[in-house]
């Protein structure tokens, strides 16, 4: 996802809660769902957002890139002001899924990069919350997506069936090439299923 490059560019970014996990609800509150922002700190994070993608078109050759982003989900308001002809895939999972998901990320990260003292029976509690916040905050702003520009997946059908999901997700946004791509889909498919699941 962006968030990581985007911790090397500013203090905006989910991956700073890793290295400070006890500052991980206010990291959340402004590194992800970006509340609390003034002016000037919300420009510098879309600027840094601006420019990291503006390198992943050069990086990759490409005028369309594909960002996979939970920290995103709580982010379509700026996001479209940035790119208004975005196109938005939601992979909807079972919420208590995606927690547990979470407790092992942070389990993983802060053993490796933490330089505070933490409780993971704390940041699991705080997950929860980040959690519901960030499925609230979608389905709140999901309206502001123009038509034709949203579609949603269950990460369940994106696994066990990733040609006929990305089928779906060409045709549903109007993406062209999409029968053409089918043969890469079924090559990469159960390499990105395995890196959807974390």
């Amino acid at each position: 996802g962006s968030d990581l490059p985007m911790a090397a560019m500013c203090e905006y970014s989910a991956y700073h809660s890793y290295v400070f996990p006890q500052q991980a609800e206010s990291v959340f509150s402004r590194g992800v769902m970006l509340d609390g922002l003034n002016e000037r700190e919300l420009q510098r994070w879309k600027d840094r957002y601006y420019f990291l993608m503006q390198k992943l078109a050069y990086a990759t050759g490409k005028t369309q890139v594909l960002v996979r982003n939970a920290s995103d989900t709580a982010r379509i308001p700026h996001l479209l002001s940035l790119f208004p002809n975005a196109k938005f895939v939601y992979i909807a999972r079972d919420p208590y899924e995606m927690v547990r998901a979470t407790h092992e990320r942070w389990e993983s990260m802060c053993r490796l990069w933490s330089l505070q003292d933490y409780d993971l029976a704390v940041l699991h509690e705080q997950s929860f919350e980040f959690c519901e916040q960030l499925i609230r905050r979608y389905l709140n702003d999901r309206s502001k997506i123009p038509a034709g520009h949203l579609t949603q997946v269950r990460f369940e059908d994106l696994r066990d069936d990733p040609v006929g999901s990305m089928r779906q997700i060409y045709d549903d946004l109007a993406i062209a090439g999409g029968a053409d791509a089918a043969l890469q889909w079924k090559i990469v498919a159960e390499t990105t299923t395995r890196s959807l699941a974390g």
